[in-house]
């Protein structure tokens, strides 16, 4: 579960894990993703007021996301300590992509325990551009 304290910043085991979450988020690899998440992980999209708590529900809402064919380009940062990525799509009709939030994610142990998207705003604090070439 979520109870277990986060590897240290910038340790091998959270490096490791960043790594994983990067490449099956960027390949829409479902299966991959949630191999990753704790039991009990909640997803949360403030200011909505919904959220997927545990692995089956999680993974139904990440399924709904790549179902719909989107696919993502990860910008790695930090946000308040933890590992966080700007999320960007691609334009399908031209060879932008467009930001599509904030991915603010919570470890536990060798897992993510949350993962919290914020709009696009949320960009604007770390310096991340709107749009950027595909």
């Amino acid at each position: 579960g979520g109870s277990r304290p986060a590897p240290p910043p910038r340790s091998a085991v959270e490096r490791a894990l960043i790594e994983k979450l990067t490449s099956a988020y960027t390949a829409a690899d479902l299966h991959g993703l949630v191999a990753l998440l704790t039991d009990d992980v909640r997803l949360t999209m403030p200011p909505h007021p919904f959220e997927y708590r545990g692995r089956a529900v999680a993974s139904q809402g990440l399924g709904q996301l790549f179902a719909q064919g989107h696919r993502y380009q990860l910008i790695e940062t930090r946000a308040n300590g933890q590992p966080a990525f700007a999320l960007y799509r691609k334009d399908p009709h031209a060879g932008i992509l467009h930001a599509s939030g904030l991915l603010v994610i919570t470890l536990a142990g060798p897992r993510v325990s949350a993962m919290t998207m914020f709009t696009p705003s949320a960009l604007a604090p770390f310096c991340l551009p709107r749009t950027m070439p595909a």
